[in-house]
């Protein structure tokens, strides 16, 4: 399996959503923290004590009222690069 420098993601959108509150109550009850840096218009959630896990991208569309939760699932990118499935020039996070 090949990466293409993107680490595999999911996303949920939620149609029509009265807000993102609730959504920030849980990513706060699994542990992750909101970053104070964003990508764009999205908040990005992680782990404090995990430097290279999993993130949650939390994105609100203002005029539509949908709200979208993406997972960026880093911990899988970090095991297929230091398993034996890639080689070095195979993995875009490899030094």
């Amino acid at each position: 399996m090949k990466t293409e420098g993107y680490a595999p993601s999911n996303s949920i959108v939620f149609k029509r959503a009265t807000g993102v509150a609730p959504l920030r109550e849980y990513l706060t009850t699994l542990g992750y923290v909101k970053e104070k840096r964003s990508l764009e218009e999205k908040e990005i959630w992680s782990k404090p004590d995990r430097l290279n896990g999993d993130l949650f991208f939390l994105y609100c569309n203002a005029s539509t009222g949908d709200v979208e939760l993406t997972k960026v699932m880093i911990h899988l990118v970090d095991q297929l690069c230091h398993s034996s499935a890639l080689t070095p020039c195979q993995c875009a996070h490899s030094p």
